[in-house]
Formats: C-alpha cells, sequence, structure tokens
C-alpha cells in the first residue's frame, strides 16, 4: 500500500453519540461512497479491503493535537529511568497511569524507546467529555401527538476543565422529590401503556449506538476534546490514502459534515466543520522494530502477536436507511488505540482485517477494522509474549 499521509480536522459544537473510532468513520464513508459514486464503487471499496489492499486507512478521531499513549509507556519507564532518578519513578508512573494521550513530543519520546519530563502532561491536561441525556420530542402516532423523550449524549467539556468539576445535581427538597417520584411513576405507566415511542428511526437514527428504543444503558466509553480558538471541539483524523482516492475522502468528509457521524442524527447530533486534509509527516525513528495502533483494530491471523494492548467490546448497530429487521450487529472485541506490538523489522502500513458475518440480519454487511500503524523502537523487547495492560 504506497500511500501518503493526511490529517484532518473535525471541529464539533454540539453533542456526539458514541465515540468516533476508525470503523466508525470508515462506515459512514461506505455509505457517503455509496451515496456519491452508486453501490459498484461500493463492493469495489470492500473487495479491495478484504483482499488486503484497502485504498485508504484511518485513525480514531483523536482529540487536537494529543495521540493515545502506547500500552508500553510505563514499561518503557521502568526499564529506561537511570539509577539517580528511581526514587522519583512512582510518583511519574502513577501521574503517566492516569492519562489516555499524550502530547506529540512525549508520544514521540516514547516511540523512540525513550523517558519525558512528566511536567508535560499538567501542562497539556487530560481532555475529556461527559455523558448527558437530552430532552427530546417523540410522536405518539396512536394519539396524533408529541411526548417527551430523551436522548444519551457526550457533551464535550474544555481541556482545562476536570470532568470532576462538573457540578453535580442540586439537592431536591422532599415535597418536590415526592411530585418527582409521582410523576416517574405515571411516565412509567404510561410507557407501559405504548404511549411513549422512544424508537430509533429506520436508519438507526433515533437512538445512539448501544440502546434499544431509548431504554437506560451504560454510558459508552468517550472520546476526549480539546477546544479550539472558535469555541468548537476539534477532533484529528489521520490518514493513509492512496492518490487517486485523496479527492474523493475530501468529498465524502464534506457530505459527512451535514448528515452527521454516529447515533442520533435525527435530532442534530454527530455534524461538525469539515478542515480539509492537509499532509502530514510523523517524526522519523531509527531501527523501528514495532508499532503503535491510533485506532481500534481487529488482528488478522497473520498480524505479530507479541506485544501489549487493551481490550474494547464494542456492540454495533448497522445504518444506512435500513429497515424492517434487527440493526444490532454481533459483540466485537478490538483492540484499543495505543495498542503496540513487536514485528522485528520496519513495521507494515497497517494490520488488521475485515470482519465478515458481523450483523446476523445483514449477512452482506462487514466491519473494516484496521490498524493505522505508527513506526516504533522497542529495543529491550523480546520474548515477552503478548500482555494485556491493566
Amino acid at each position: 500500500m504506497a500511500c501518503a499521509i493526511y490529517r484532518a480536522g473535525l471541529t464539533v459544537e454540539g453533542p456526539i453519540s458514541v465515540p468516533w473510532t476508525a470503523d466508525t468513520i470508515f462506515g459512514h464513508i461506505c455509505w457517503a461512497v455509496r451515496d456519491g459514486w452508486g453501490e459498484g464503487a461500493l463492493k469495489a471499496l470492500l473487495d479491495m479491503c478484504r483482499a488486503g489492499d484497502p485504498p485508504f486507512v484511518l485513525s480514531d478521531a483523536l482529540p487536537g493535537d494529543m495521540l493515545p499513549k502506547p500500552a508500553t509507556a510505563e514499561e518503557i519507564f521502568d526499564r529506561v529511568c537511570p539509577a539517580t532518578e528511581r526514587a522519583s519513578l512512582p510518583d511519574r508512573l502513577e501521574k503517566l497511569s492516569g492519562r489516555r494521550f499524550l502530547p506529540p513530543a512525549c508520544f514521540d519520546a516514547l516511540r523512540r524507546g525513550e523517558i519525558f519530563d512528566v511536567a508535560a502532561l499538567d501542562a497539556a491536561g487530560e481532555p475529556a467529555v461527559v455523558s448527558r441525556r437530552l430532552a427530546r420530542a417523540a410522536v405518539d402516532r396512536a394519539r396524533g401527538r408529541l411526548v417527551p423523550s430523551r436522548a444519551e449524549a457526550l457533551v464535550p467539556i474544555p481541556a482545562a476543565v476536570a470532568v470532576a468539576a462538573v457540578p453535580a445535581a442540586p439537592a431536591v427538597p422532599a415535597p418536590q422529590a415526592a411530585q418527582a417520584t409521582a410523576a416517574a411513576q405515571a411516565a412509567a405507566a404510561a410507557g407501559a401503556a405504548g404511549q411513549v415511542d422512544t424508537q430509533a428511526d429506520a436508519n438507526g437514527a433515533g437512538a445512539p449506538e448501544g440502546t434499544a428504543g431509548g431504554a437506560e444503558r451504560d454510558s459508552a466509553p468517550a472520546i476526549p476534546n480539546v477546544r479550539s480558538g472558535s469555541g468548537a471541539v476539534r477532533y484529528n483524523v489521520y490518514i493513509k490514502a492512496k492518490d487517486d482516492w485523496t479527492d474523493r475522502l475530501d468529498a465524502c468528509f464534506k457530505t459527512l459534515s451535514v448528515s452527521g457521524m454516529g447515533g442520533g442524527l435525527s435530532i442534530g447530533m454527530g455534524r461538525f466543520n469539515y478542515i480539509p486534509m492537509e499532509r502530514f509527516r510523523f517524526a522519523p525513528v531509527e531501527k523501528a522494530n514495532g508499532f503503535v495502533s491510533l485506532s481500534h483494530f481487529v488482528p488478522a491471523a497473520s498480524d505479530p502477536t507479541e506485544g501489549a494492548y487493551g481490550l474494547k467490546l464494542k456492540r454495533g448497530r448497522v445504518g444506512g436507511c435500513r429497515s424492517g429487521r434487527s440493526p444490532f450487529k454481533r459483540p466485537l472485541l478490538m483492540l484499543e488505540s495505543g495498542s503496540c506490538f513487536m514485528t522485528g523489522s520496519e513495521p507494515a502500513e497497517f494490520y488488521g482485517r475485515v470482519v465478515e458475518d458481523i450483523a446476523p440480519d445483514y449477512p452482506g454487511v462487514v466491519q473494516v477494522c484496521f490498524a493505522f500503524a505508527v513506526p516504533m523502537r522497542l529495543p529491550w523487547w523480546g520474548g515477552g509474549g503478548a500482555r494485556r495492560k491493566s
């Protein structure tokens, strides 16, 4: 796969329903390809992916200039820290272990197998989002009226504001609490009688991924955010693309900026302003013998197995304006962004595979789960096997 590296910016001013991982973005691009160039173009794209020669590979949507912390970060500090600084190592590891993302300079230092001053992490801050329930209206078709409903969303907050600083809900006086309890019981009874319609629309946009008809669910793992100068939340998507696909990808992102990505599209969630793709170059690493992934992915049978990684169980839904059958996909176990693997020599441009038979009711639907591989040097690694990070 001979390709160039690009970086595209997505600035979000409103809520999003699910984390924008690489496979989610790839899926939305597939629908944009189908709508813009027809079923034949979509089939050609998926055939290239199945053959192990994708025309482009994506990273997850990453917060600002931040990059995922390599899964080997703590081990690198433990092995490389000089004897004169070992006394401060526990404090360094404690600060490092609480991070999910790192500034570029710290990320590149770990790629070279070096340590850095953890004080730089305080200056960079740790991006975050909070999960909120949004009020919305649903149509009661039996009675011909609007009824209140809710949708869950991930609401970004500035990087400088800790999640713990978000104020808690005020205490409710006893009389008001009793009224709220009575109202909740009445709403439950109305729902049981079929008066509240919280089902997703035909393309799965009425409820976020992982929900069924507006039922309560645990908050999805949230992607962090940073604020750009305009007050919008900016994410960066890194792209390895062949030359003949750059214009098409640019057009797809412009289309998706209007329609949005993720769930809740019918109520305006997931929309963004698109900052066009620009050429990008990661800092070179001498004697690279491994890689760190900037995306969630599913490894292929021939991929390296010696490394450190995190796991995520994803429960997805089929999009693309489908109806009449169950939209739910099979649970999919993925390796998280930041996973590192030993290759023994210069790594390939990408790893991972296309997952077939992911949706029981839609045999032709696939999940494209490639790793955006960035070269890394692990000079001390050898014979350690694969380890899941704690």
